[in-house]
């Protein structure tokens, strides 16, 4: 399995991306309902499920080669779109993932 992102980075992205809907849920909840207290249970009980799905959902696809590519640089080793380190007339297709900087 190779993954062309450390865990750090989903999760970031994860947080971030929840955190501005969860505001845009929040209030479209409460301008639904007018109870701030269900507008908050909800839009926090929908948005922590919601997150780790993210999460799940991201791991995934970053293990499916479908749609990925490589493209070596002339003058390092290396991919630049996965930055997986290649040995001479190897590419990302047939590198073993482990190499990385």
């Amino acid at each position: 399995m190779r993954l062309n992102e450390k865990i750090g980075r989903t999760v970031v992205k994860a947080l971030t991306y929840r955190a501005f809907s969860f505001l845009i849920t929040l209030l479209l909840a409460y301008l639904a309902t007018g109870d701030l207290a269900a507008s908050s249970m909800f839009s926090v009980s929908l948005h922590c499920i919601l997150t780790i799905w993210y999460l799940i959902h991201e791991r995934i696809w970053l293990v499916l080669p479908w749609g990925v590519y490589c493209e070596p640089t002339h003058t390092k080793p290396e991919c630049r779109k996965c930055h997986l380190l290649l040995k001479e007339g190897e590419s990302c297709e047939t590198a073993d993932g482990v190499a990385r900087r």
